[in-house]
């Protein structure tokens, strides 16, 4: 029994001195803005992270690895990042209309006698903002295709995931699980 309330103990001190470890090496960053969040229903009101700041840093990450990955030179990485702070806005303000017009459908399905024309109207507009959307993306994937040469732009689409829904670089050859690709 005692064994077992040690490795307790333990497994408490390694949790508290990650935790403590996270907290110290944040404390120089500058802290993410919080906006209001809630679920569809409205429930779970509160303080949230900021989508947009979100997005900056996962696109910033994306963005290195695919110069490791892509060995771009130098003029290749300073066109892509062109590109994508170029296209950004339009991607996050295609992203919050896509966004507003789920939230109205969702609305619509809610409401006590949901009139079916309405419910059309709402899915038509949300179709188009979603096709605002792909073709905002599918303009930045045309402009970082043009930057690079023949055998990274293969690498590049291999690295799409296009029958998943999204993209990520290619796992090596064996995976941490022992999987082949």
């Amino acid at each position: 029994m005692r064994r077992g309330w040690l490795l307790l103990f333990l497994l408490s001190i390694g949790l508290n001195i990650g935790l403590g470890y996270a907290i110290l090496e944040r404390r120089g960053q500058p802290d993410t803005e919080s906006r209001e969040f809630s679920d569809r229903r409205g429930r779970r009101q509160g303080p949230g992270r900021n989508r947009e700041v979100q997005d900056a840093r996962f696109m910033e990450r994306r963005l290195n690895r695919l110069v490791r990955y892509l060995q771009l030179d130098a003029a290749q990485e300073k066109e892509f990042r062109q590109a994508h702070d170029a296209m950004r806005p339009l991607i996050g303000t295609s992203r919050r209309s896509v966004q507003q017009a789920r939230a109205q459908l969702w609305a619509a399905y809610r409401e006590p006698a949901a009139h079916p024309d309405s419910v059309r109207r709402r899915v038509q507009a949300l179709a188009s903002a979603q096709g605002r959307l792909d073709s905002v993306i599918t303009e930045t994937l045309l402009r970082e295709l043009a930057v690079l040469d023949p055998e990274q732009r293969q690498k590049y689409l291999a690295s799409l995931s296009w029958d998943h829904g999204t993209g990520s670089l290619p796992a090596p050859e064996s995976s941490r699980h022992g999987h082949r690709r």
